[in-house]
């Protein structure tokens, strides 16, 4: 059956003058759903930064005190219906970049406590390693902070970890610069 044929009234429609396929209709409700949830799972501070309607965060709110179930579930499909009138792809934009600063960060803090680990355990060699690596760093300060760290760590009666704590903003603030 030729294009003519299918249309008796010989106007050819090209495929976009069609209406949405359900697969794509589909598709895109799906998309929208996982914005929706991505933006449920979002901490309250960061939901304040984005670019959303007064009716999206209030719906957002309602879904963060629903329990893991069905209810929520048809929160997130009505979270997602809102979300068809917003600019998603501004929307979609702040949440990447949200992510990328919660990697980055997460990142941070775990190489400062592999540092801070390394020096507490390792001592001189570590520290040098450490020096070798960041000329900025204070070695005095650092070299106070890993023996008070030490001694802190090996107290058996210890319930404070101020000087381990002052090892890790110290290394923080070196890798930082």
């Amino acid at each position: 059956m030729t294009d003519h044929e299918k249309h008796p009234s010989g106007d050819d429609k090209s495929p976009e003058d069609l209406a949405p396929s359900k697969t794509s209709i589909k598709k895109a409700m799906f998309e929208l759903q996982d914005i929706a949830e991505r933006l449920l799972n979002t901490p309250p501070k960061k939901i304040a930064q984005l670019p959303l309607s007064d009716i999206v965060f209030r719906e957002i709110e309602l879904g963060k005190k629903l329990p893991s179930s069905n209810s929520r579930r048809r929160q997130i499909q009505r979270i997602a219906k809102i979300l068809r009138s917003e600019n998603l792809d501004e929307i979609s934009k702040a949440l990447d970049e949200k992510q990328r600063d919660d990697r980055k960060q997460q990142q941070s803090i775990s190489s400062t406590q592999q540092w801070s680990d390394k020096l507490i355990g390792n001592g001189k060699e570590a520290l040098s390693e450490f020096i070798t690596d960041y000329p900025d760093a204070n070695v005095q300060l650092l070299g106070q902070l890993i023996r008070s760290a030490k001694k802190e760590k090996n107290t058996q009666n210890n319930t404070s970890n101020k000087y381990q704590q002052r090892l890790f903003g110290e290394i923080q603030t070196v890798l930082k610069k």
